[in-house]
């Protein structure tokens, strides 16, 4: 909805006498050289970035040249100590005995069980190859025989298998 013309017109002037005109001046004088050294400080926060920015760059480059010739000799070396500690702490803490009793307890279980699979595949391998062996009798042995080997085979990989998760 359009507003109504004004038909008066009231104007209000406020008068200030020399003292607080003069306080008035002073405070907007304050106010413009506040504005200026804001606006310088602004300025000199973005060189202040910019600079940051810079030696952040230059030392990433300076650090990428330098890594080239020693980085390598770090990585062997914390290799090195890693690698060292690992088997200090095997030897000389309850966890690394522990450890280090659960691979052999696994390394000798496998072993027995490798042990028996070939004692098993030379007793059919006996019957296979024995010329009084009948045609079933062979046939027989040569499908245990299959199934045996399968059967080391996935015992195998199972074997490898926990040893990647240990190790």
């Amino acid at each position: 909805m359009p507003r109504r013309a004004p038909d008066k017109v009231v104007e209000h002037r406020m008068s200030l006498s020399t003292q607080s005109s003069k306080l008035m001046r002073e405070a907007l004088e304050a106010q413009k050289r506040s504005s200026l050294v804001g606006s310088i400080g602004s300025v000199s926060n973005s060189i202040g970035v910019i600079a940051v920015a810079g030696g952040v760059g230059l030392a990433a480059y300076a650090f990428y040249s330098w890594s080239g010739a020693i980085l390598p000799k770090i990585t062997d070396t914390v290799k090195d100590l890693s690698g060292e500690l690992g088997n200090w702490a095997m030897k000389n803490t309850s966890a690394g005995q522990d450890f280090e009793s659960l691979l052999q307890r696994l390394y000798s279980q496998n072993k027995e069980q490798n042990i028996r699979t070939q004692e098993a595949v030379d007793e059919l391998d006996a019957i296979i190859n024995d010329p009084n062996s009948s045609a079933n009798q062979v046939s027989a042995a040569t499908a245990q025989k299959a199934r045996i080997i399968a059967k080391a085979k996935k015992r195998n990989q199972a074997f490898q298998k926990q040893l990647k998760e240990l190790v």
